[in-house]
């Protein structure tokens, strides 16, 4: 993850490092991070359907952990459906 965090303080354009520090995050159950990761990597690239996929993992377990957690889950939902609109 630092490595990853390290390339996007040299180029906030990477998007391979976005996706890889946001797998990462999705790996250690920080799944709200990944999800901001993954939403980055579609604003920069909108058609990739392995970065939705991922996006929509993340979200999946964010929700399955948290459901009690109604701000996030509204927040999380208006990121998705803005990436929706996008694509």
């Amino acid at each position: 993850m630092n490595e990853s965090t390290d390339a996007l303080n040299i180029d906030r354009t990477y998007t391979k490092a976005f996706a890889r520090r946001g797998m990462v995050y999705h790996k250690c159950g920080r799944y709200h991070e990944a999800i901001d990761d993954f939403t980055i990597c579609l604003e920069q690239e909108p058609q990739n359907k392995e970065y939705k996929k991922l996006l929509n993992l993340s979200t999946k377990k964010f929700w399955d952990v948290n459901p009690a957690d109604k701000k996030k889950k509204i927040r999380l939902s208006l990121k998705m459906l803005i990436q929706i609109r996008n694509t």
